[in-house]
């Protein structure tokens, strides 16, 4: 009995001390030290670990706006705005740089009023980001080729190299244009030699033809019409006095084209200028109608009978 009991406690002594052993083996066996990180994965600059670089931006809709005013030069630091992108060597390209370049150090400089998309890339990485730039101004002036970006024209019209200005012949022809300010002036000419002064008629934000006439239909007194009384460059204000914000000027012809067989009646637009911006053109109605006739079709002294001359037409009415 005693023999027995002997071996028992033998035995519980043996397992109190092996067990220390035990768990220290099992330990070293389990899952590492959270301390203890592999070296397998690659960080990218962006954050993740995925061994993956990403470019991004800060730039809202990716899309910067420069305003040019005058011969100013606005820039822009877009090196300074992306994300992502640590020490990477990195390139700076512009679609066109008559409208924005960008140097080496990705610093996008205005030229002229239109749009570019300046690329950033680097070609080790794969990595490409493209950043819209427009550039506004706070003039305009008419080309050759009728570039609508910026102006849409109506009806009859053609470039004049003589007088640097697009000219509008038949009655309602001419142009409309989106700005932000509070006014807007144009540079106007009127044809060569010619005996008639040309009539345009000005409607403002969307206001129609109808809108702008007093009482009595054969009086439109209240419409804003600018007279085009010299062949010379001439700037006149077509509107001015709106509250600050974003306006658009819809500018037509009131008057005919022709008076007998030679005596023209023709207004160029040389350029234009406002207080704050000129922006992209407003949209254009897609569907057009022509309309063929003679003097009575243009209302030729519509508003006087009795007195058959430019002041009393309105193309218009």
């Amino acid at each position: 009995m005693k023999n027995t009991l002997r071996k028992v406690v033998s035995l519980l002594l043996c397992m109190i001390m092996v067990a220390p052993l035990l768990l220290a083996c099992g330990d070293e066996a389990g899952t590492p030290d959270a301390a203890v990180t592999s070296d397998a994965a690659v960080t990218s600059p962006a954050g993740d670990e995925t061994g993956i670089y990403t470019m991004e931006s800060d730039i809202a809709d990716n899309t910067v706006t420069l305003i040019k005013k005058g011969d100013s030069t606005p820039t822009y630091e877009l090196a300074s705005h992306l994300i992502g992108t640590g020490d990477l060597p990195l390139t700076y390209t512009s679609s066109n740089t008559e409208v924005a370049t960008v140097s080496d150090t990705g610093v996008v400089s205005a030229v002229a009023p239109g749009a570019t998309m300046v690329t950033v890339a680097n070609a080790e990485k794969e990595l490409f980001l493209e950043i819209t730039v427009n550039v506004f101004a706070d003039t305009f002036t008419v080309s050759a080729d009728l570039d609508e970006k910026f102006i849409n024209y109506y009806g009859r019209n053609y470039y004049d190299a003589n007088t640097q200005a697009v000219m509008f012949t038949w009655g309602a022809s001419g142009f409309e244009v989106a700005f932000f300010g509070t006014e807007l002036k144009a540079q106007m000419v009127s044809e060569i030699n010619q005996t008639y002064k040309p009539r345009m008629q000005v409607l403002v934000d969307g206001e129609k033809v109808s809108t702008t006439l007093s009482g009595n239909p054969q009086r439109d007194a209240d419409a804003k019409v600018v007279e085009i009384n010299t062949e010379n460059k001439t700037e006149y204000t077509l509107v001015s006095g709106l509250a600050e914000g974003w306006h658009t000027v819809k500018v037509l012809k009131r008057t005919a084209a022709w008076r007998g067989v030679t005596k023209m009646d023709v207004a160029g637009l040389v350029s234009l200028s406002t207080d704050g911006y000129i922006v992209s053109s407003p949209d254009k109605p897609t569907l057009k109608i022509d309309v063929y006739g003679d003097s009575i079709s243009c209302a030729y002294g519509i508003l006087d009978g009795k007195d058959m001359s430019s002041d009393n037409t309105n193309a218009m009415l």
